[in-house]
């Protein structure tokens, strides 16, 4: 017998436990087979429509000392308004007793044209053809000139001009489609790129070890049992010192 000591027994298993049973690790996930919310069009096309407000005032003259500014030249401000906001905006717009068409045809020229080619940009730099931008209702702001009077009547000036315009698809489009269209194409830009097709590469050796030598090549079958006494023996090297010429 040996005169090492016999090792000691394993632990009990915890409390609550039966012994001799593996650890089962269970993965949870979730699988959702509720069926869609249908939509109709109305729906669809207001969740597809957006506004946008851009407020036009006239840009300082180049050269304050001997220019005025004019509307041929404006600054354009795209105001952050929440949606709500706009609509409800638009919505106070709409009851008066002007039209958009009327409050626009009362401008002056270059405040049209000012107008048009807000409304130009917008559409030239639409990205997504199926949507056609327009405009919905005219803001105007006015002060009172104090030095000019018409008529006994103090004219005005205008001192901005804020265009409420609005996104929505093309009109000979099914907004169902395209809701869905644009909800999968969505869906399928968060998905995670799949992995892609590595190889492993030769191993490495450690630090401090020698790298792996090729392996050996096998004798062919037909020299294996050749015989050793064929092969000329190699003749001595003479570490003698000697000319090489004269063989002295």
């Amino acid at each position: 017998m040996s005169g090492f000591p016999p090792p000691p027994p394993p632990p009990p298993p915890p409390k609550g436990m039966p012994g001799n049973l593996p650890i089962r690790q269970t993965g949870i996930r979730i699988q959702d087979i509720t069926p869609p919310t249908l939509i109709d069009a109305k729906a669809a096309l207001e969740k597809l429509t957006t506004y946008g407000a851009h407020t036009i005032r006239k840009a300082p003259p180049q050269d304050p000392k001997k220019q005025q500014g004019t509307w041929a030249r404006a600054e354009i401000v795209e105001e952050r308004f929440a949606q709500e906001q706009i609509l409800k905006r638009i919505k106070e717009l709409n009851e008066g007793s002007r039209s958009v068409t009327d409050k626009k045809t009362a401008l002056v020229a270059t405040q049209q044209g000012q107008i048009t080619a807000l409304l130009d940009n917008l559409i030239s730099s639409e990205r997504d053809r199926a949507f056609q931008w327009s405009l919905v209702q005219l803001d105007i702001r006015q002060k009172p000139v104090s030095t000019i009077w018409k008529q006994n009547r103090r004219l005005h000036e205008t001192v901005s001009i804020t265009a409420y315009v609005k996104r929505a698809p093309q009109k000979d489009l099914n907004p169902i489609m395209l809701l869905q269209n644009i909800e999968r194409n969505k869906a399928e830009s968060m998905r995670p790129p799949p992995a892609p097709n590595s190889r492993p590469g030769p191993l490495q050796p450690r630090p401090g070890t020698e790298p792996p030598r090729p392996p050996m090549m096998p004798i062919p079958s037909s020299q294996a049992g050749a015989d050793e006494s064929a092969i000329p023996p190699v003749a001595p090297l003479d570490l003698r010192t000697s000319d090489p010429w004269t063989g002295m």
